[in-house]
């Protein structure tokens, strides 16, 4: 979600004909990502004089790639801001959306969050806003302590992303 439009900053004219190549993290391929991958693959960012080069990575990578320099920008914008406020020099430059593009699902049959007890709650990774905003879900709407809530990190996102 941290998108990074600032990439403008750094976009030359569209007459010169050399584009400088911008690697930029994304935890998946997700709804907060498509606006990103839309503009790259309608030739935006090209018109620009970028070359904008869209790397799946777990966050925690994602971070730790973004501190060495490996790539200019990330999409993640929950671990990135959670190690801002830790003190680390990151900014934020641009987001899509004003919450959290999150959505709580279940199968047939589970009809409340209380219904939750005792079953698997699906999480992109610990520790991703995913676990986090399911574990607020869970201390906000039920009486269901954390402790007895079962927490599963679901299947990893490919590491590379075709053009």
């Amino acid at each position: 979600m941290l998108l990074f439009l600032a990439l403008s900053l750094f976009a030359r004219s569209a007459a010169v004909a050399e584009t400088a190549k911008v690697l930029v993290s994304a935890p998946s391929r997700s709804l907060t990502w498509f606006p990103a991958h839309l503009t790259r693959e309608k030739g935006f960012y090209r018109a620009e004089g970028l070359d904008i080069d869209f790397i799946v990575m777990k966050p925690q990578v994602a971070l730790q790639a973004l501190i060495a320099g490996d790539v200019g920008y990330t999409t993640a914008l929950g671990s990135t801001m959670r190690a801002g406020v830790r003190g680390l020099p990151l900014r934020v430059v641009m987001t899509i959306a004003d919450k959290p593009l999150f959505a709580l699902m279940a199968r047939p049959g589970v009809n409340s969050v209380e219904e939750l007890k005792g079953k698997f709650v699906g999480i992109s990774s610990f520790g991703a806003s995913s676990d986090t905003l399911a574990r607020a879900v869970l201390r906000a709407t039920s009486s269901i302590p954390i402790a007895m809530s079962k927490f599963s990190r679901s299947v990893a996102a490919p590491t590379a992303s075709p053009r």
